[in-house]
């Protein structure tokens, strides 16, 4: 059996900040195992396969090299660019967020959610709003069998929902699963709320927002579906300047 000989298919890599991905590279003469040079955080490799896959932490250009070997030796070593664009540069209108499915947290970064007594986010009335949302455990991309996928604002615990966005769909599978969400912030009890606190130097309050969603139970016990909620966690509501006609 000959020297494995890496698969030149692809030598530059471009991928962004905290976005879930995989690379698979192929040699000839059927590898058994696989070397690399560091890589940028967050991102971790399979020796028996060459996968790299994950999440990188830090933007920037990196540089590493993979060489793949058997019983014969180990082939010449393959320099792959990667760079890593930061999350702050998407060109989109989505809020990006990660829903940790074991603490429930919610957050703009996969690997480190924590509980916080800040607002998450800034909202106002009438506008809408689409949430790109991907789950994770253990610091990667958990791919969840959803049924629904709702998210919602309250004033306060005991009081009713004043806004729910139910319009969902899925995107992609695997490494690459999410979901994206929708809501428009618009009702008479958010117009109520929003009333109860006017202020001349601009109306708004804290509110308290959940995502909550079912999953097919994969399982023989239990439920056809199982229903998980986020922790409840702060947003601002304010009242908008310019007002519909």
């Amino acid at each position: 059996m000959a020297i494995p000989v890496i698969t030149t298919t692809q030598s530059v890599l471009g991928y962004r900040q905290w976005q879930t991905w995989a690379f698979q590279p192929w040699a000839d003469n059927t590898p058994t195992y696989w070397l690399c040079t560091p890589l940028p955080s967050g991102l971790k490799f399979d020796p028996a396969t060459g996968r790299i896959h994950g999440a990188a932490t830090v933007p920037g250009v990196y540089e590493f090299s993979l060489r793949a070997g058997n019983t014969s030796g180990v082939s010449d070593p393959m320099l792959f660019t990667m760079g890593i664009e930061a999350a702050s540069q998407a060109q989109d209108s989505e809020v990006e967020l990660f829903i940790d499915v074991t603490s429930r947290l919610v957050g703009f970064e996969a690997t480190s959610l924590a509980a916080s007594t800040t607002p998450l986010l800034w909202l106002k009335r009438g506008d809408t709003m689409i949430f790109h949302v991907t789950f994770v455990k253990n610091g990667a991309t958990a791919d969840l069998d959803l049924a629904t996928l709702k998210f919602a604002l309250k004033q306060l615990e005991p009081e009713s929902v004043l806004v729910e966005g139910t319009s969902w769909q899925r995107l992609g599978t695997g490494d690459t699963a999410a979901f994206r969400v929708s809501i428009t912030l618009a009702s008479d009890l958010l117009d109520s709320a929003l009333s109860d606190n006017e202020d001349d130097a601009g109306t708004q309050f804290n509110a308290l927002a959940e995502f909550e969603w079912t999953e097919n139970n994969p399982y023989a016990v239990g439920p056809p579906l199982l229903r998980s909620s986020s922790r409840t966690f702060l947003v601002v509501m304010a009242r908008d300047l310019i007002r519909d006609a």
